[in-house]
């Protein structure tokens, strides 16, 4: 399911569904005030405690891909290896059970708004899990999105 943080009720079924959620969310909220917080404006030390879950993507193509710029430790883990400079359309060609991954992203940046998802998907290790994933908007310019401050989990699909 995808929940858009428009809608208060699906805000907090999505802030629910992980406990790092929260925390990334409080931040982010932080950062933002009255505009889209800057990219440069995310400090390592201040979300310490969620690092190794967080990556930054870089808005390609109006909002229809994104390109890894960095992800946390238990992301590559994840995905066997560095993401950065990867690009989410390309790992969508080999594993289309991803697609709300993107689709998360895409909304996030077409609406400026936060969005999150909790599904299950097909891994490239063939494995089935449930992947909670949150998409918080960045701006260069405090309006347009240009990056993505996000939240990736992977968990076996049995634990949820």
């Amino acid at each position: 399911m995808i929940y858009d943080f428009r809608d208060p009720g699906e805000q907090e079924l999505a802030l629910a569904l992980n406990p790092l959620f929260p925390l990334a969310y409080d931040y982010w909220l932080r950062l933002s005030e009255s505009r889209l917080p800057r990219r440069e404006e995310i400090d390592p030390i201040a979300v310490a405690s969620i690092l190794s879950n967080v990556m930054l993507l870089d808005v390609l193509e109006g909002g229809q891909d994104f390109r890894y710029r960095l992800a946390g430790s238990t992301v590559e883990a994840n995905f066997g290896g560095s993401l950065k400079g990867v690009v989410l359309s390309d790992i969508l060609k080999e594993f289309p059970s991803f697609e709300p991954i993107i689709d998360v992203k895409r909304r996030c940046a077409a609406t400026a708004s936060p969005y999150t998802c909790d599904k299950a998907v097909f891994t490239h290790f063939g494995t089935l899990k449930r992947v909670n994933c949150f998409a918080m908007p960045l701006s260069d310019d405090s309006q347009g999105v240009s990056h993505l401050f996000a939240i990736g989990i992977l968990e076996p699909a049995s634990q949820t």
